[in-house]
């Protein structure tokens, strides 16, 4: 498509307005094959989405005849007109409850009410959203739990950093008022390090959290990389290695990088995308990664550190008779100190995994998304012939500089871990040197 664009520029809107005997523009028919690449890169070229067919139906009641549900949300964003009727009368409601597609009038139900709340749109018909809602409800997709939603609701995500600030905000009062003068009697180097990693730790919580992660600026219309593709696609050079058109990123109309990938939270796209923290309500990627990492570490010491000291002043405090005696007296006595110690047994091991994790995906170079979904990555698989006849599908790490050392270099100092290692040519019959057990 890209290739017809560039040779057909001239002519761009009469192709897109081309339609076949039953009216169906290319428009329609990548609704209904569910090409969402191809419906995106159309709008970039400013297909008309409104389009009707002689039937009267928009590309988007063809996407819900098909069940493409990605398509429909993209198509309704762009403000087609959910409520729209088609040459008999039919709206996608009704399309979606003839085909008894439970799934789609749950998607459709929640659309309408989603363009009411925030475009002021024509009111939905009660009939229209009672039967949708009485179908999702009916198959067990009604409203989403209360995690969920408050995951979808990106205002709410402020709820978590403002949490763990008035969570230190606590610690740091309580250990001024009741620890400071007896944790420096009776373990004055835990006090003193507790000191020193409360500011190194808000000092990293406040660069993650506010900080850029490596966002990939994104580009605008007509100066974009589908331009350079589609000049790349029509020189010779197209012909010997053709691009992969998958890293075009048809959100912000960027070429991505292998580990560079766009996220759903903060619109853009970043480069060495790890995850994306709810608790810092930001991305972790290329320019703060080691900065969360540095902040995991603090974070448990500094958890550990107020532990101990909890503990020791409570125990000069308080004359330990019997273990129920003596926790009761922390509790009437000191009783945000219980409660700031009790977060601290709660949360710390928490904190322990998320920095064992990350540390060891430092040491095999990889990234968070990288493990959670390496299933879907080409380029972490090559395929080795085992047998005459048979292969097998093996894991391969092409970032992996060849140790753990390093690649603890190469997080921490030479940031060169989106550089690929070359890796062994297979020999004859498609097995590796190193492993070849089989004849050939």
């Amino acid at each position: 498509m890209l290739l017809l664009m560039h040779r057909g520029s001239d002519f761009q809107a009469q192709m897109m307005a081309d339609s076949d005997k039953n009216g169906c523009s290319v428009a329609h028919w990548a609704a209904y094959k569910g090409d969402l690449t191809a419906l995106k890169l159309l709008h970039y070229f400013k297909a008309d989405l409104q389009a009707l067919d002689s039937a009267k139906m928009l590309p988007l009641h063809r996407a819900v005849c098909a069940s493409q549900a990605s398509v429909v949300e993209f198509l309704v964003e762009q403000k087609s007109d959910i409520q729209a009727r088609n040459q008999e009368g039919k709206s996608c409601l009704d399309l979606a409850a003839e085909k008894h597609d439970l799934h789609m009038q749950g998607l459709l139900k929640s659309l309408m009410k989603k363009s009411n709340d925030q475009f002021g749109g024509a009111k939905v018909q009660p009939e229209d959203l009672e039967a949708g809602q009485a179908k999702a409800e009916s198959s067990g997709k009604g409203k989403p739990g209360f995690f969920k939603g408050l995951m979808q609701d990106k205002a709410a995500h402020k709820i978590f950093p403002v949490f763990w600030l008035v969570c230190v905000s606590l610690a740091v009062f309580q250990y001024i008022m009741d620890i400071r003068v007896v944790g420096y009697e009776v373990a004055p180097i835990t006090a003193f390090l507790f000191e020193l990693l409360v500011p190194l730790s808000l000092g990293f919580f406040t660069f993650v959290a506010l900080g850029d992660p490596g966002t990939v600026p994104a580009r605008p219309q007509g100066n974009s990389a589908v331009e350079e593709l589609m000049k790349v696609i029509d020189s010779p050079a197209g012909d010997i290695e053709p691009p992969d058109i998958n890293r075009l990123c048809t959100t912000t109309w960027v070429m991505k990088g292998l580990r560079t990938k766009y996220c759903v939270q903060t619109g853009a796209c970043v480069e060495e995308f790890d995850h994306y923290c709810v608790w810092l309500n930001n991305t972790i990627g290329k320019a703060n990664h080691r900065q969360f990492v540095g902040l995991a570490i603090v974070e448990f010491f500094t958890q550990v550190t107020h532990v101990r000291l909890c503990m020791v002043t409570v125990m000069s405090l308080i004359p330990y008779q019997s273990f129920t005696q003596w926790m009761w007296g922390a509790i009437t006595s000191y009783p945000l100190l219980t409660m700031i110690a009790v977060i601290h047994c709660v949360t710390a091991p928490w904190v322990l995994m998320l920095t064992l994790h990350q540390s060891r995906l430092v040491l095999m170079n990889l990234t968070t998304n990288e493990m959670m979904n390496m299933h879907r990555y080409e380029h972490f698989w090559t395929i080795r012939q085992i047998g005459p006849g048979h292969s097998s599908r093996i894991f391969r790490n092409p970032f992996n500089k060849g140790s753990g050392v390093a690649n603890c270099l190469d997080f921490w100092w030479h940031r060169t871990r989106w550089q690929m290692v070359a890796q062994p040519q297979p020999l004859e019959g498609g097995c590796q040197k190193q492993c070849c057990n089989h004849s050939h």
